[in-house]
């Protein structure tokens, strides 16, 4: 199958936009399947980067995100054979996504901030740590949203990656400083100045600069006589990464590549939309914020920098939080929901609620149920509305494709646990899907904070424990829940402390 990507990349401008789309494209050619490149600017970089990665690349005329522009990826779309149409950039806006769609082509939109006004798009996908559904109020009924980092389109040079543990040293010593692929600022050479000024610590900085950045010869000069290394256009960003104890960084796609390698991170404001992306992660504790590119001097940059530099713990509490906001799996979580092998979760809506009556009194989920008496239609719009309501209830439509829910989960919070109920739509048991759709919820939670999921299962119901086991559920005993016996088992994020295979007492 082939997967249509339409970005652009212009000389002085960042590279975020490509990287990611290019992120998503590896994932699908890893997937066995075909990715085009369509643009109506790109760099001689860019270019490089798509052709090394396996995917086509075909240039489209004309003014970017236009109703001409809309009609020609349609077109292209069209003799490609394209199962999907992914737009990344801040020109695709509503009459382009209307085009796709009235062409008959299932449609992505990757976003920041809602810059479209209203979306037609099957899917949006919005990984910032900030994300939410208040940017997308203005939707089709049938736009589904992905939101928050475990979307996050990371490179497939991150995955081996995956479970390393980083070594936190009392003093640290190795920095890198990365200001994106273009860095038209040159603010790269101001942080080279700051970095020039530390002198108490004996550190090693290593300077990414960027295959489009027009500074170059100024850069080698501020570098000159000292031990600051500059490397060109890495392709190794992640051994990078992992090399380093801090890095001082722009604000944009990198931060989310930052916290997925645990490394601590000073963050500049190179552009606007960087500003959320910044503020969000230091909000959350992975990463601090140096704030707007203008305001900084090498004094105040050296300060944050050094107070960094020998402060242990805090790197240490960065480190947890980023990789436990960004787990690395986002492309294939994207790819899997593209071609519909993965659950799609949503959050329950007001018209739901007939439709979760109806799965609540299916005879299977009422035997189940610690309460097994049907459940009258006035009670449960009580009910309903007062889980909606509630500040400390999520709750979910799981869908095995936009627009086909398959059944539902709710999370019951308190503090760093939530209690977990599920129900599976009848025409969809036996299929394997009740342990997919707890995974893919319970991950999302353990994302957001929450350290402990329980599940409380009647005896006897085998086919509930099996599913919580495949989603990574233990057994951890027995107690009594409203005055039954229940099986009670557990999951919990890394690292809280308390071993999973403890029985919970």
């Amino acid at each position: 199958m082939k997967l249509l990507i339409r970005t652009d990349v212009a000389p002085q401008l960042g590279m975020g936009h490509l990287m990611r789309t290019l992120a998503l494209a590896e994932e699908w050619i890893g997937q066995g399947g075909e990715v085009v490149l369509a643009f109506a600017n790109m760099t001689e970089a860019g270019l490089r980067r798509a052709r090394e990665i396996g995917a086509e690349t075909v240039r489209l005329d004309g003014e970017p995100g236009g109703e001409e522009d809309a009609a020609k990826t349609a077109g292209a779309a069209e003799r490609l054979g394209a199962a999907w149409v992914v737009a990344d950039g801040y020109h695709f806006g509503d009459r382009y996504q209307a085009v796709i769609k009235g062409a008959g082509h299932r449609l992505m939109v990757i976003d920041d901030f809602g810059h479209a006004g209203r979306y037609w798009a099957d899917l949006v996908l919005n990984a910032n740590v900030y994300a939410d559904e208040l940017y997308y109020t203005n939707r089709h009924p049938d736009t589904r949203l992905l939101l928050g980092p475990r979307y996050a389109l990371l490179r497939r040079e991150f995955r081996r990656w995956l479970g390393w543990q980083r070594n936190i040293p009392d003093v640290a010593k190795k920095i890198l400083v990365t200001m994106g692929g273009s860095d038209p600022h040159n603010v790269t050479e101001l942080i080279i100045e700051a970095v020039r000024l530390i002198a108490d610590i004996p550190v090693e900085v290593v300077v990414v600069v960027g295959g489009s950045n027009p500074h170059a010869a100024r850069l080698k000069e501020a570098a000159s006589g000292s031990a600051i290394r500059l490397v060109y256009n890495v392709a190794n960003m992640a051994e990078w990464m992992a090399w380093a104890d801090v890095a001082v960084s722009g604000g944009g796609t990198t931060a989310l590549e930052l916290a997925f390698m645990g490394l601590p991170s000073l963050l500049v404001e190179l552009a606007d939309n960087q500003k959320a992306v910044a503020a969000a992660l230091e909000r959350v504790g992975a990463a601090k914020n140096l704030g707007w590119h203008v305001d900084l001097t090498p004094d105040r940059i050296v300060q944050a920098l050094v107070g960094l530099l020998q402060d242990p713990q805090e790197r240490r509490q960065m480190t947890q939080r980023g990789r436990r906001l960004v787990d690395g799996k986002g492309a294939e979580r994207v790819v899997g929901i593209l071609l519909g092998h993965r659950i799609l979760l949503r959050k329950v809506e007001e018209g739901d609620c007939r439709l979760l009556w109806e799965w609540a009194n299916d005879p299977v989920v009422r035997q189940h149920s610690l309460s097994t008496d049907p459940i009258p239609w006035e009670d449960h719009v009580r009910w309903f509305r007062a889980k909606q309501g509630d500040p400390q209830v999520v709750m979910y439509v799981a869908e095995l494709k936009p627009g086909l829910p398959i059944g539902q989960v709710r999370f019951d919070v308190q503090g760093t646990e939530a209690v977990v109920s599920v129900s599976i739509d009848g025409r969809y048991r036996g299929q394997g899907l009740g342990g997919r759709v707890i995974a893919e919820a319970a991950e999302d939670m353990l994302q957001k904070g929450v350290e402990t999921l329980l599940a409380y299962i009647k005896p006897g119901n085998k086919a509930s424990v099996q599913a919580f086991t495949k989603a990574g559920f233990r057994v951890m005993g027995t107690k009594i829940v409203d005055n039954q016996p229940v099986i009670q088992m557990a999951r919990r994020v890394a690292g809280t402390g308390r071993d999973e295979d403890d029985d919970g007492n």
